[in-house]
């Protein structure tokens, strides 16, 4: 019998790409379902080149509060999805406090991802649609 979800907490390293996407695009598709936060490890600032690949699918996280998961541990999630190795080990950790059920996406980390402006950008639109394939996935198919 699968669980129904109603809560979901995306994790990765600074809550300033991937987590924020996720959040996006997940709450694009069922914010009215769902509720849907995002965390990082260790605090984050926004990145301008996330935001932007964002807007370019309507949706904009210009505005996101950056959180750590560390202040969020007393909160309670369905599903906690980390989308790198450090959140998956944090997150796994703090399970000892709650009982988050906790789901890996390995996700590419853009953030240190060197060369043109242009090719920035597609590295930022791959990671965006993997994201959302696998949002997809889990949530909508």
């Amino acid at each position: 019998m699968n669980k129904i979800i109603k809560s979901v907490l995306f994790v990765c390293n600074l809550n300033s790409v991937r987590s924020v996407m996720a959040e996006g695009l997940l709450k694009k598709q069922l914010h009215s379902v769902l509720h849907v936060e995002s965390a990082g490890v260790k605090k984050g600032e926004h990145d301008n080149f996330a935001i932007e690949v964002m807007s370019e699918i309507n949706v904009d996280i210009s505005e996101h509060q950056h959180q750590l998961i560390s202040d969020i541990v007393n909160k309670d999630f369905d599903i906690v999805i980390t989308l790198s190795p450090e959140a998956q080990h944090v997150s796994k950790e703090l399970t000892r406090y709650n009982s988050w059920e906790i789901e890996y996406w390995p996700c590419y980390d853009v953030s240190n991802f060197h060369g043109s402006r242009e090719q920035i950008l597609s590295s930022y639109r791959e990671v965006r649609e993997q994201i959302n394939k696998l949002i997809i996935k889990k949530f909508i198919s």
